[in-house]
C-alpha cells in the first residue's frame, strides 16, 4: 500500500466517524517523545487501538526508510483492517 491509498483510508475514517486510536510514536523523537505520547493511549475510551514504536526520530518517522518499509505497513494493514 502507498501513502495516497494510506491517505484515502485515513479519510475514509475521517468521514464515517469511527472511533478508533492509532499511535504512532518514534522512539528518537526529540520533539514529542513517546514517554509524553505513550499515556494518551491509556487515556482514550476506544478499546479499538494500537501502538507502533519506530526505530526512528521525529522525521524519520514519517520519511526516513525504515519508517517506510516498518511502520507505515503496520498502519495501513491496521488500518485496512477495519475499512
Amino acid at each position: 500500500m502507498n501513502m495516497r491509498d494510506f491517505l484515502g483510508i485515513l479519510q475514509d475514517y475521517s468521514a464515517g466517524g469511527a472511533f478508533l486510536r492509532l499511535n504512532i510514536m518514534a522512539r528518537n523523537d526529540d520533539l514529542v517523545p513517546c514517554a509524553q505520547s505513550a499515556p494518551f493511549n491509556d487515556l482514550i475510551s476506544s478499546t479499538d487501538r494500537k501502538s507502533i514504536i519506530a526505530p526512528a526520530g521525529h522525521i524519520g518517522l514519517a520519511v526516513g526508510s525504515k519508517a517506510q518499509h516498518e511502520v507505515w505497513p503496520q498502519a495501513c494493514d491496521w488500518l485496512a483492517e477495519r475499512s
